[in-house]
């Protein structure tokens, strides 16, 4: 008997430091994420400083080309134009390649955030749902009032075409409304039907 509670604290013990190293090495990968992204932000505010610096420079030279009372020759403003066009681009496209990376970054950062959501709520019997009402749809023309929500229920967000609507009680469904739920996961469900389904209309 010993012997088998001794074996039981070894596993839970192994499982547990399993679980703490997991731990450590999400949080180690989220810190570095998140030091790549500003390493980022802060080369691309370099790239800028260096445009500015490359327009204040071609400024310069053209401001004392000017100030000559001789004519100028062609070559004198093209040369310094067309080095300082090319300065320009090269730092523009390495700008570019920046917010792309950072961008990745920052989807790969979302995208763990929403994990670690999607794992919280699940481990709650809780979960988010995204509806699209659809026309004749029951719940159109009616307040979230008026849907019957209990108070373990709740309405994220209403997105209508490119707006976000603040998810008011009194606010009136529409067809073509989005509406992100968060709630128990058996009450979604049913939810999810009474948006979806159409009212039939009796002749």
């Amino acid at each position: 008997m010993t012997r088998d509670f001794l074996s039981r604290i070894r596993h839970e013990t192994t499982v547990n430091l399993h679980a703490l190293l997991e731990a450590v090495i999400a949080v180690s990968e989220r810190v570095t994420c998140k030091v790549q992204i500003l390493k980022l932000h802060w080369q691309a505010s370099r790239i800028h400083v260096h445009i500015d610096t490359v327009y204040e420079q071609l400024g310069a030279v053209l401001d004392n080309l000017l100030a000559r009372s001789e004519v100028l020759l062609p070559d004198e403003v093209h040369v310094p134009l067309t080095r300082a066009a090319q300065r320009i681009r090269s730092s523009k496209a390495e700008l570019q390649h920046l917010e792309a990376r950072r961008r990745e970054l920052e989807a790969e950062a979302l995208h763990d955030h929403l994990l670690k959501l999607q794992q919280d709520l699940s481990s709650r019997s809780l979960t988010i749902e995204r509806v699209l009402l659809a026309p004749g749809s029951r719940a159109v023309g009616h307040t979230f009032g008026q849907l019957g929500l209990s108070s373990a229920t709740r309405v994220i967000a209403v997105f209508r075409g490119t707006t976000l609507l603040a998810a008011l009680e009194g606010d009136t469904l529409r067809a073509g409304d989005m509406v992100v739920l968060l709630g128990p996961r058996a009450e979604l469900e049913h939810l999810v039907l009474q948006f979806e389904e159409r009212h039939v209309v009796s002749a």
